[in-house]
């Protein structure tokens, strides 16, 4: 199975949702300058297909970025067996997709979404959920990957080694790396520094 990110399970799921919402459709209740829209929607929905329309997941008109973004996702989706690009509309914001049994699971299934989803992923996630970046913080290197290896826990993941966290934190363009000698810092591997964890109340 290719490896798939956060953003390409969360792009499944909508898929699936927008899948069964446009299934359950009453067209009795649907205005009637709009039914046959919703008709050939609904039509779609009942054999597992989905007309993807990028800002309309997104919430907002897409940057070139995000377009490009989108389409990787969907590329690695298909690459997964998670669904098929059966027709590839006049703009590259729009995609009709089928749902494939084994997408579908994955996108109700944890344990799925948990092995599709990548390292960077996961790190992404717990800087955003339990860290704050910022030029005058600092944090012990071993206390900042315990942080991260009890949040994995939490979360019923997998924790990166301490080597590859070390890795793809200082991928992270804000976050250094330091060590303090007689009080004062110099290049080293003991502090993180732009970095900290952030105050919490809860898990």
């Amino acid at each position: 199975m290719a490896t798939i990110s956060s953003f390409d399970l969360q792009l499944l799921k909508g898929i699936v949702e927008t899948i069964d919402e446009h299934a359950a459709i009453n067209l009795d209740e649907v205005e009637a300058e709009d039914r046959k829209i919703w008709q050939e929607e609904k039509q779609l929905a009942t054999q597992s297909i989905v007309n993807v329309w990028l800002p309309w997941f997104l919430g907002h008109d897409p940057s070139p970025s995000e377009t490009t973004r989108a389409s990787r996702s969907w590329k690695r989706l298909e690459e997964a067996g998670f669904v098929e690009r059966i027709e590839h509309a006049h703009s590259s914001r729009v995609a009709q997709l089928f749902l494939t049994n084994e997408g579908r699971s994955a996108a109700d299934d944890p344990a799925i979404a948990e092995a599709a989803a990548t390292p960077r992923s996961k790190l992404d996630a717990f800087l955003a959920d339990r860290c704050e970046l910022s030029a005058t913080a600092e944090v012990e290197k071993t206390d900042l990957y315990v942080g991260y290896v009890r949040w994995c826990e939490l979360k019923n993941l997998t924790p990166v080694s301490l080597v590859e966290f070390d890795r793809q934190l200082l991928a992270v363009p804000t976050v250094g790396r330091v060590h303090r000698m007689n009080g004062e810092r110099a290049f080293g591997s003991s502090l993180y520094v732009g970095i900290r964890p952030r105050e919490t109340t809860a898990a």
